[in-house]
């Protein structure tokens, strides 16, 4: 309960912070960070796929063109005949990204479309060993606090003997702040 407590507080404190921020254009150190967190989940290749979360602490360094350092849990998922199993793996990493386009009408923004590429590599001692490119295109739907889609495409090079190299078609949900 404690926990729940704690986490409910930290949304809620970061909720009213994010009510209180400038517009995007602003020249302000503070509001040039972003962070977000996302669902990721891929298509199946070489009888595997990939589920995982991934948060994201970004930095405007231009209106148009950001950089970020990313960090990923993920399983992927085996299935060949009877055999089912999975490998967990840690992933941490760093991008670019560029504004696409920046979405008006009369009222206001409806949001951006940005386009990013990634590079991680695993961390720790993980039952698999990869390190990963990413290219994606994420829509911000909202200014402020606004849910987040991705659509992407992910080269994973794989270091654990046995395991193939794969290349997946993946997809976000999540929330920027």
């Amino acid at each position: 309960m404690r926990k729940f407590t704690t986490t409910l507080f930290i949304f809620l404190c970061a909720l009213t912070a994010g009510a209180q921020s400038n517009s995007k254009g602003s020249s302000n150190f503070a509001n040039r960070f972003s962070f977000e967190v996302a669902t990721v989940g891929s298509s199946t290749s070489k009888n595997m796929n990939q589920i995982g979360f991934k948060a994201n602490i970004g930095y405007d360094i231009i209106p148009q063109l950001f950089v970020f350092a990313q960090i990923e849990g993920e399983k992927y998922l085996y299935k060949s005949g009877d055999v089912k199993t999975h490998f967990s793996s840690n992933t941490l990493g760093g991008g670019l990204g560029t504004i696409l386009f920046d979405t008006k009408d009369d009222k206001g923004s409806m949001g951006t479309i940005d386009a990013r590429f990634a590079v991680g590599t695993t961390v720790g001692n993980p039952e698999l060993k990869a390190t990963t490119y990413d290219f994606s295109i994420n829509w911000k739907i909202l200014r402020g606090i606004s849910p987040t889609l991705g659509l992407g495409y992910r080269h994973i090079n794989t270091r654990t003997s046995g395991m193939p190299k794969m290349n997946v078609v993946y997809g976000t949900l999540g929330i920027k702040f």
